[in-house]
């Protein structure tokens, strides 16, 4: 049985002409889209979070569940600065969460 899910945000992503093309290209031979890859990755990185850092990860989702306004789909992009700007302070209080392990480079 399959579900449909309705995506509502737009994730925006700054490369270079050559790493786009090569993406591009990597994601032809895999047979995916760009956009399916990239979904992959987030989705697999999250799973990964949750089950490295379970509490940790389930306390930042309560608090940002408290703290963020609710999502209003396709904002223009004035509205989508004016949101990120209130967001400032939260991201920096975020940032100070300790780090559970060590990032690869």
């Amino acid at each position: 049985m399959f579900s449909i899910v309705v995506k509502e945000r737009l994730v925006n992503v700054r490369l270079t002409d050559k790493t786009h093309n090569e993406f591009k290209i990597a994601c032809d031979l895999r047979g995916a889209s760009m956009s399916s890859l990239l979904h992959q990755f987030i989705v697999r990185t999250i799973r990964e979070e949750k089950e490295h850092s379970p509490r940790s990860f389930e306390t930042l989702i309560e608090q940002t569940a408290t703290t963020r306004p609710a999502v209003v789909a396709h904002p223009s992009a004035k509205e989508a600065v004016r949101r990120m700007a209130g967001f400032e302070q939260e991201i920096q209080s975020t940032r100070a969460v300790p780090v559970l392990k060590k990032k690869a480079k």
